[in-house]
């Protein structure tokens, strides 16, 4: 009412609407949400498990290698003084390749005993100058005695009497070694393994091809 006159009453309608944190869609989302939390906390707990697993079967080998690699050691003196004493030559032979494959076996355990670093990828070449006709001679050397023993010739072939480049040795030598053992183990007795050194200038790498 006003000035005596009375106004035409108004009606509104007001519709609240439901806010969208309480929407099905979210109800949805949150389920989904849940859902994935739930399966991201079990796949994190079997990875850690897994992790606790790993490092305990590491421990283990890491202290096995430690227990074989003391008496490896000590395998190694008598038979430097066994090479004094003796001046027969098959008997030199073969003690000294008793002594490099001995040698060879505490490179592979210390190599192994490094496997921490290589977990935590701490681990890195060492890189140095090396003579690669000397090393694949070496690695050929402590074969020898088996090859002989069954009668299997091995030719190895190089360009050069030196082939110098930078390289991590000890890991050369072990992909050699296993290039040889395969060699051995699928050749027959009397039979030929062929290993050859090439290079290539134009391109500058360097091959090993063991047949």
């Amino acid at each position: 009412l006003e000035n005596g006159f009375q106004s035409p009453a108004s009606q509104w309608k007001i519709r609240i609407r439901q806010p969208w944190y309480k929407s099905v869609a979210a109800n949805v989302s949150y389920i989904m949400l849940a859902i994935a939390l739930v399966f991201l906390d079990a796949f994190t707990f079997r990875r850690q498990k897994r992790q606790r697993i790993n490092e305990q079967r590491l421990r283990y080998y890491v202290n096995i290698a430690h227990e074989v690699r003391s008496p490896m050691v000590m395998v190694i003196n008598p038979i430097e003084k066994l090479l004094k004493t003796h001046d027969d030559p098959e008997t030199i032979h073969a003690l000294n390749t008793i002594k490099r494959n001995s040698e060879r076996i505490i490179r592979m355990l210390n190599r192994f005993l490094d496997i921490r670093k290589i977990d935590k990828g701490q681990m890195t070449l060492q890189m140095k100058e090396t003579d690669l006709v000397s090393l694949v001679k070496n690695s050929l050397g402590a074969f020898a005695y088996e090859a002989e023993s069954r009668k299997i010739t091995i030719d190895f072939e190089h360009p050069l009497e030196q082939i110098i480049c930078s390289v991590d040795p000890h890991h050369i030598d072990s992909v050699i070694s296993n290039l040889l053992m395969n060699a051995l183990k699928h050749t027959p007795d009397r039979g030929e393994i062929d290993v050859k050194l090439n290079m290539s200038s134009e391109y500058g790498f360097i091959e090993l091809i063991v047949t």
